[in-house]
């Protein structure tokens, strides 16, 4: 919770106030369970954009590479 309130319970990539809020590990827990507590490793994005996401590159095998692919994919250069 302490990264929504963080974020200011915006999305971190669109800026908008949204009441469907998710923590998205960056590079996948399953691939770097080390970083399942680094606060570097974790943005706080809209359900929909983490629902989409996940989607489009599953859950294991999720990394930095992907998440900024997906990024500038989805949204340009951020």
């Amino acid at each position: 919770m302490r990264n929504c309130m963080n974020s200011g319970y915006r999305c971190e990539i669109t800026g908008k106030n949204d009441r469907k809020l998710s923590v998205h590990h960056i590079d996948s827990v399953y691939l770097f369970p080390e970083k399942i507590f680094d606060k570097n490793n974790v943005i706080v994005i809209s359900k929909d954009i983490h629902i989409d996401f996940h989607k489009k590159y599953g859950f294991q095998w999720a990394n930095r590479e992907k998440w900024n692919m997906y990024v500038k994919e989805t949204f340009g250069e951020k």
